[in-house]
């Protein structure tokens, strides 16, 4: 019996002594259900900790992805784009969207928002911007202004002129199987075996 972790990012076979221990457990559904809890929890810790045994690197201050969405929908710049908060937790909804499946003997673990791999992973990913063909409105003109006035006038005059940007995305890894992570499934197969027994 095959146990696997499937994620938006990769596919994990199970360690041979867990597989072992699938193997002698007669009803593995309470136990997988109890591993799914696990990692639910996990996720949950990896936004609060901002790392799974590694840390992430810090967020783009200022998050220039954030400003031109801000700025496309007609908003003002939210001043959270200046700050250095914790990495991925703009608006919650990645950290919230974290979920197991159990389907027969597998456990799928991660998460549906269509962004999460480009920060699981990693890279370069294009942002279109309305703001350019937004121009002279108003409340742009005011909220370059004050992005000048913040100290990033060379930011102000790309995001008026730039129709597409391309943003280097750093890994922040929060799928993923650790040591521990075995190690805590060893224990909880080996609590099912003995509660069978």
């Amino acid at each position: 019996m095959p146990l696997k972790i499937d994620t938006v990012a990769f596919r994990l076979s199970a360690h041979k002594a867990i597989k072992k221990m699938i193997d002698k457990v007669t009803d593995v559904k309470p136990a997988l259900k109890e591993m799914s809890i696990y990692l639910d929890g996990q996720y949950q810790i990896v936004f609060r900790d901002q790392g799974r045994g590694k840390k992430w690197p810090p967020r783009m201050v200022p998050n220039l992805a954030g400003i031109i969405s801000d700025l496309s929908r007609g908003q003002t710049i939210k001043p959270r784009r200046f700050s250095s908060r914790p990495a991925l937790s703009d608006t919650g909804r990645l950290a919230k969207s974290g979920s197991t499946r159990i389907e027969g003997t597998v456990i799928y673990w991660g998460t549906n928002i269509p962004y999460a791999r480009i920060h699981q992973e990693g890279g370069t990913t294009e942002i279109t911007s309305k703001v350019p063909d937004m121009v002279p409105d108003k409340r742009i003109s005011q909220e370059l202004k004050k992005l000048t006035k913040k100290g990033f006038p060379e930011l102000a005059a790309r995001i008026l002129i730039t129709k597409r940007f391309r943003i280097t995305v750093p890994k922040r890894t929060f799928l993923e199987i650790l040591p521990k992570d075995r190690e805590m499934f060893i224990k909880i197969l080996q609590a099912h075996i003995e509660r069978e027994k």
